[in-house]
């Protein structure tokens, strides 16, 4: 039987190569960042903290520009947060600009790979974590 952080890592690989898609939220068609992180948990059968659905509690009426700060008020009511430290299969919020935010999926640890939908790439990637990105993880989350 596969851990949970196993069909984390197996379900975000099948997100790679989906075109990026500002409030997308389907697999091959297109995804934002956390329409990534929504696909992936409805597929693993995950559910909300707050007992919804994904589909109940998705928010889909936001500018891809604005102050992200929607990402920290809303994650931690549906995702668990982790305070010291992160591992495969969890969610990294990393700052990427002054209160702009971003998710991605940790894939490996040694060294640290993510996947997330990613806008200047057109598309779901796959790759090595930027030092700054690093140095900038704000919240760590788990399905």
């Amino acid at each position: 039987m596969q851990s949970i952080s196993d069909q984390i890592v197996l379900e975000a690989k099948k997100w790679i190569g989906t075109p990026f898609h500002q409030q997308g939220r389907q697999i091959s068609a297109g995804c934002d960042c956390i329409g990534l992180i929504i696909g992936i948990a409805k597929s693993i059968g995950s559910i909300s903290l707050t007992g919804k659905s994904w589909d109940e509690c998705d928010q889909k009426s936001y500018d891809c520009m604005m102050e992200s700060s929607l990402l920290i008020d809303l994650l931690p009511n549906h995702f668990r947060l982790i305070e010291d430290s992160f591992d495969v299969g969890n969610i990294l919020l990393i700052e990427i600009a002054k209160k702009q935010y971003h998710v991605c999926v940790v894939i490996s640890q040694d060294p640290i790979r993510i996947i997330h939908a990613c806008s200047s790439s057109g598309a779901a990637v796959e790759h090595k974590i930027v030092p700054n990105w690093l140095n900038n993880i704000r919240m760590v989350f788990k399905f």
